[in-house]
């Protein structure tokens, strides 16, 4: 299973790279769209990440398998025993950074972008 998505991932990357950034922009804007913190959904913090990934995949057409293994590629973290992927990251220039909240994570990428 883990070795299909990497090689979907490869696939897609490889077709359209332009296409994948979109991808991942439209996975940014829809998470920091949330209007309610994390704490305040229903959804656990990770199952934002799974839920959006749903959203965009049905939107853009890329498989789902694919935008899950982005996910956890650029976001994941352990989270309650398991490797997750967590909403609240933020990676600049190669260096990763994990929040506890949305607003952390926008006011880091505000100070330092």
């Amino acid at each position: 299973m883990r070795h299909q998505m990497k090689s979907e991932l490869r696939t897609t990357m490889a077709k359209d790279g332009r296409h994948f950034r979109i991808v991942v922009a439209l996975l940014t804007a829809l998470l920091m769209q949330s209007p309610a913190p994390a704490q305040d959904l229903l959804l656990d913090i990770p199952e934002i990440c799974e839920t959006v990934a749903i959203q965009a995949a049905k939107l853009t057409g890329v498989p789902i398998s694919v935008l899950k293994a982005i996910s956890l590629a650029e976001t994941g973290r352990k989270f309650e025993g398991a490797f997750r992927p967590w909403p609240w990251t933020v990676n600049m220039e190669g260096k990763g950074m994990w929040f506890d909240s949305r607003d952390q994570a926008l006011r880091y990428a505000t100070d330092h972008f």
